[in-house]
């Protein structure tokens, strides 16, 4: 479903059986509007389409996304806009672009390299059937934070809204996280930063980076959070989250600020 959440932003909510994320939509009065992820495929892109097709809106002029793994950056080739990546995510696009996505062999190949987990392979053959040459790795993206590690985004004329992308390199799901905030209608979108390490090769991470990351997601005053796979949520939800980590992976029960 297609729906707005607040003034400037819309979402396209996530289908978990089909494995595809949310996917986020901001517009103000210049009617130039910026895609927060792409997607799986070009299947998950046209239904965005369609939807904003029904709704007489325009497609997204820029885009950007949340971090490399498939299900969220599979799109971008389908989109004929630029998309925004932080240094990290634009030098995991550049490796995963030289890898075997076309076949059996290669696909096997990458899950044994830990570069896709094993659940994922069902899913991907779910997605692209028998035709794995549509998979695409877009590389030819702008690279935002070379010097800094937050970029702003400025939309519309009149109502003036900015979009806040945030290089994160702490979270325990991915190295290339971009958090990303609408200050004016205060909604942060978080990915899948706030879920576990789901390749499960992050073996170096610290309960130090984990403070750190939560701490810094906490900061934000945030109406609404836009989660990859999961129900709209508030703060709450990622403290909840903060919690599960802590026990998981170090055994805490108490949150740490």
């Amino acid at each position: 479903m297609f729906k707005q959440i607040s003034k400037h932003v819309y979402v396209l909510e996530d289908i978990s059986y089909k494995g595809y994320p949310y996917l986020g939509y901001v517009i103000s009065d210049d009617n130039k509007p910026f895609l927060i992820d792409a997607g799986f495929s070009k299947k998950q892109k046209d239904i965005l389409y369609k939807e904003l097709d029904k709704a007489n809106l325009p497609y997204p002029v820029a885009g950007t996304i949340t971090h490399s793994h498939y299900d969220h950056s599979f799109g971008m080739a389908y989109y004929d806009i630029p998309f925004y990546v932080n240094n990290r995510t634009q030098e995991e696009f550049v490796r995963l672009s030289k890898l075997d996505w076309h076949s059996t062999k290669g696909l096997n190949k990458i899950i044994e390299n830990n570069d896709l987990p094993f659940f994922a392979v069902n899913a991907i053959y779910g997605e692209y059937h028998d035709d794995l040459s549509q998979i695409k790795i877009k590389t030819d993206n702008i690279i935002y934070n070379k010097i800094i590690d937050e970029f702003r985004v400025e939309l519309g004329k009149d109502d003036i809204v900015h979009v806040f992308l945030i290089n994160q390199n702490n979270s325990n799901h991915s190295r290339d996280t971009t958090i990303v905030y609408v200050l004016e209608d205060q909604i942060i979108f978080v990915g899948d930063s706030c879920y576990y390490d789901v390749f499960d090769v992050l073996h170096d991470y610290t309960k130090e980076q984990l403070v750190d990351f939560f701490t810094q997601l906490l900061s934000y005053e945030t109406e609404k959070v836009v989660f990859g796979h999961q129900e709209i949520g508030t703060q709450k939800d990622i403290v909840k989250l903060y919690q599960e980590h802590l026990k998981l992976l170090f055994n805490e029960e108490k949150i740490i600020l």
